[in-house]
């Protein structure tokens, strides 16, 4: 399963939101986290985007994780954080079949 995570905020709070992120916990070992990519600095709100892989038997987990990463920034003034969730072609298959 993979988890999109898009987060944006005024380039204001870049202290903030370094600082944040900069105290964050590695992924744990069933998940495969890759970036933040960042666009936007030279704008007014810049944009990071984060992906994170793991097992389905490992959704609960994982869930709860990308929350409680998630959930630090919360403080930034105003960040926008949208989390996705992004199945592989066969498993949305099967969901619709059923």
């Amino acid at each position: 399963m993979v988890r999109f995570v898009t987060m944006t905020f005024p380039a204001a709070s870049v202290k903030e939101t370094m600082d944040t992120f900069l105290n964050q916990p590695a992924a744990p070992d069933f998940i495969t986290h890759r970036g933040p990519w960042v666009s936007g600095m030279a704008e007014e709100r810049i944009k990071t985007v984060s992906i994170f892989e793991f097992d389905k038997s490992k959704e609960k987990e994982a869930s709860d994780y990308i929350k409680g990463r998630y959930d630090a920034f919360l403080g930034v003034p105003d960040i926008n954080i949208q989390i996705e969730e992004w199945v592989e072609v066969d498993e949305a298959i099967k969901t619709l079949e059923s």
